[in-house]
Order: structure tokens, then sequence, then C-alpha cells
């Protein structure tokens, strides 16, 4: 049986309406009505009480609508919490290593980054970069001699 409906269950019964329901779900009210019926089927008992002018809740169904609510907000806690536990996170930073510095040359301005550029917050897994501008010359102009 597909999750959805039984929240397509839980919609109908928190709305006692096929109409608004099935605008809720975006679904056309036919295709609500016919999952209604399978997984009335499914657990081979009536669930709701319909008339031309009102649909209600059986016993059956009032059972199965807090049961079923009960489950689908375990289920969707548990889906927060083993997406929030997955998220990619930055690996672990490798052993410091000694860098040299080393400057390029960037139109008119030169750069340098060096080991000091280098820094990590508390946890140590986020690098930052910081790049200081050394000489708004470019790098291949010398000073002026003696």
């Amino acid at each position: 049986m597909d999750i959805n409906r039984f929240e397509e269950f839980i919609v109908l019964a928190d709305c006692l309406n096929y109409s608004k329901a099935a605008s809720l779900l975006y679904l056309t009210q036919p295709v609500l009505s016919r999952h209604i019926h399978e997984l009335e089927d499914l657990l081979g008992a009536q669930l709701f009480i319909r008339n031309t002018h009102r649909v209600t809740l059986t016993p059956v169904g009032e059972l199965a609508a807090e049961e079923l609510g009960n489950a689908m907000e375990a289920y969707h806690k548990a889906m927060r919490n083993i997406k929030l536990a997955t998220v990619k996170t930055p690996p672990s930073p490798a052993p410091p290593q000694r860098m040299r510095s080393m400057n390029e040359p960037m139109g008119d301005n030169s750069i340098s980054i060096s080991p000091d550029s280098i820094f990590a917050d508390a946890s140590g897994l986020v690098p930052m970069w910081v790049v200081i501008i050394l000489s708004t010359r470019p790098a291949w102009t010398s000073r002026p001699g003696p």
C-alpha cells in the first residue's frame, strides 16, 4: 500500500468532504474516492459513512484516523531525523601542513596567500581563506634602486 493513501485518508478524515479533500490533495474527487475504497478493501472495513449530504467516520474509521495519524506523524518525524543525519558534512580537515607563501599577479594587483591566512571555526571543520592584498603595483614592478 502506498503511504500516500494513508495521507489521503487522514486529510479526508479531517475535512469530511471529498471535494475539499481532493482539492487539498491535488487529486480529482473520483481518484480520491477510488483510493479510499482501496484502503477500505485492504483493511476489510468501511471507514466512512457516505450519503448525498454528509460524510462521517465509522467507529473503525475514527480508530484508523487516530492510529494512522499517529503513524504518519512518526513516519514524518523519522524521515526528518534521517535526512538531518544524512546531510553531507564537510570531511575532517587534513592534518595541518605548512604551505609556502605564493604571490600571483592579478591585473594591476598582487595577492599573497600564506599559512597564516588559513583559519577554521571552533569545530575545525570549516576552512576559511583570507586573502591579503599586499600591493596595488603589478607583481613585476621592482623597487627603485638606491
